[in-house]
């Protein structure tokens, strides 16, 4: 299994530390901070979690509490993509990310005009 990149990663922790390995992740704004990765089972490890319906998680806490975790398949527990119609030039191309974990808007950019506005961010 292996972290791989994705559309709206903004992102990469561990970056040239070869004992971890870089992972790219989507750090979303909001209370609860939720970073979110995504990993490739290769085909041997499809066919286990097949075989078994079981995954295991372990998480390094370093000695600190453990905070709030949760595996998915669905990308949409945590994020949804969407698009809406810019304020500032009307046209139906406004690239939207919605932070579903905080539900909060996180990110909004006309691909038009490249306007970003209040009204838009506030929808």
């Amino acid at each position: 299994m292996k972290p791989v990149t994705f559309k709206v990663q903004n992102t990469n922790f561990a970056e040239e530390q070869e004992q971890y390995g870089t992972m790219p992740t989507l750090h979303m704004e909001g209370p609860s901070g939720t970073i979110v990765s995504c990993w490739e089972l290769s085909e041997e490890e499809i066919a286990e979690v097949v075989r078994t319906g079981k995954m295991w998680l372990g998480l390094m806490c370093f000695g600190k509490p453990l905070t709030p975790s949760f595996l998915t398949i669905n990308s949409d527990d945590f994020f949804q993509e969407a698009v809406s119609t810019c304020s500032s030039c009307g046209i139906n191309n406004v690239n939207t990310l919605v932070n579903k974990v905080d539900a909060i808007v996180i990110d909004k950019e006309c691909e038009n005009c490249a306007s970003i506005s209040e009204e838009d961010l506030n929808e």
